[in-house]
């Protein structure tokens, strides 16, 4: 109750409109249409490809298709384990659902804030509004396991609905949200048009509850249970001049394991404009948790987390443990700030931290990410992100080390839209059942793909 009681009252002092995302500028992109052809050479931990990759793609100013498809050669094998080899369509990669669906690359009507949107694709930083229900995530980070989201948002003068689903062909992960305005039905022009009212969620449907099992036997089985993060938050936009913009804003989130917890901010937006337009996005943020609550519970690193988070649990039940041990309220920070350059430049640092109970001890937990993008619009475009999750002086996850997600990628243009060479680097991880103590538990294995491709593309706009 005493968490309820203080959490209403920092809401009433900070109310809020979130009206960015990160990497506005990445996604930003002239319509075009396309056809290409990729000669690609990759590496994925302990295989060696060579592909062909058609892709084709259109983008107008309201619809945006891009299909792709590699043709995959294994020419080498670290274990000798695999036939080397392949054919045109190999059995391998045409006999489930999603080596279909992974051929869209990328399917979108509408842009955000438009009155129907629709959007199926990998995704690399999606987030449900203000709360914490869903930040950040990304659905790309399971070894060679493509998946495509989907991404449903209606948006009228008052009121906004979103849906989300982390996988057209078997979801596991499902947000939405409503957002009202509610000065806005009786008032529109007024000032008070700028509170807005939300309430999300985010849901796991089948999360591991149990991947520690009592039988060596029992290998690669664990229990699953439903775990949903439930939100509600309000929103100002207190100011808005030419050159400053300023918003506050307030959540209170509760976890269907019944764990509550809150957090309250502002976003500051600097507006400069001349040769090039610059614009300069910060967010200070302060939050209060009960025992067992996890802010960003669904973040970049969740779909390895769900399995195995703090020693040998998965993130739920350590959730949930730590819940029903009870304890103190604690605290966090996060904060942000990003610069954007005309639609060129693009950087956005973020930093995260809060305290955590374990085993009867209070550890401090920091989580820090960078994304990067540049573009030159006839010869270059990079784009760098890494986000690391650490806990001072302790192995907070157990992967091979503390948390880091690397995405990386260059295109350098030799002949301006015909020939390009493009290099990537991502981190993606399995999980291997291991033995442990007579039990087998789930462990993430992490990976590091590189690939290294020469497009020819012809373009006819």
């Amino acid at each position: 109750m005493f968490l309820i009681f203080v959490l209403i009252i920092t809401s009433v002092f900070s109310l809020s409109a979130n009206d960015y995302s990160v990497l506005d500028a990445v996604h930003k992109q002239k319509q075009t249409k396309m056809i290409a052809l990729g000669a690609e050479l990759s590496y994925d931990d302990s295989n060696l490809y060579f592909s062909l990759v058609p892709r084709f793609e259109w983008k107008g100013r309201a619809f945006h298709l891009a299909l792709e498809k590699p043709i995959r050669l294994l020419v080498w094998n670290r274990t000798y384990a695999l036939p080397l080899g392949a054919s045109v369509f190999p059995k391998e990669e045409w006999d489930d659902v999603r080596d279909y669906i992974q051929i869209i690359d990328n399917l979108e009507y509408g842009n955000s804030g438009d009155l129907l949107h629709i959007k199926m694709s990998e995704v690399d930083d999606y987030s449900l509004g203000v709360a914490s229900s869903i930040s950040h995530y990304r659905n790309d980070i399971l070894f060679q396991f493509p998946r495509r989201s989907m991404m449903v948002a209606l948006t009228f003068p008052v009121v906004a609905t979103e849906l989300f689903l982390n996988d057209v062909t078997d979801p596991t992960l499902i947000g939405g949200r409503v957002a009202v305005k509610p000065i806005g039905i009786f008032a529109p022009e007024s000032y008070g048009n700028n509170l807005e009212i939300g309430f999300s969620f985010g849901g796991d449907v089948k999360a591991p509850q149990t991947t520690g099992l009592s039988s060596p036997t029992a290998v690669g089985r664990y229990s699953e249970a439903y775990v949903g993060v439930y939100s509600g938050d309000v929103s100002f936009r207190l100011l808005a001049f030419s050159h400053y913009h300023l918003s506050l804003y307030s959540a209170f989130s509760s976890t269907s394991y019944r764990a509550m917890g809150g957090h309250s901010g502002l976003n500051q937006k600097f507006i400069f404009s001349g040769k090039h337009a610059v614009i300069i996005r910060n967010t200070f943020e302060y939050r209060l948790m009960g025992a067992g609550y996890e802010p960003d519970y669904f973040d970049e690193f969740y779909d390895v987390q769900r399995y195995r988070y703090q020693q040998k649990y998965s993130k739920l039940s350590d959730a949930v443990s730590r819940s029903a041990a009870g304890g103190s309220l604690s605290h966090g920070l996060m904060t942000s700030i990003g610069v954007d350059v005309d639609e060129s430049f693009s950087i956005v640092a973020r930093y995260r931290w809060r305290q955590v109970d374990s085993l009867a001890r209070t550890l401090n937990r920091h989580d820090f990410s960078v994304n990067l993008f540049f573009r030159h619009p006839k010869w270059v475009e990079f784009k760098v992100g890494f986000s690391r999750n650490m806990v001072a002086g302790e192995e907070f996850f157990t992967f091979d080390s503390n948390a880091l997600l690397l995405d990386a990628s260059l295109k350098v243009y030799i002949m301006p839209r015909i020939l390009a060479v493009k290099t990537t680097a991502l981190t993606s991880w399995t999980h291997q059942t291991v033995l442990e103590n007579g039990a087998s538990f789930q462990r993430p294995r992490e990976h590091m793909d590189y690939a290294l491709i020469v497009w020819g593309e012809l373009h006819f706009d």
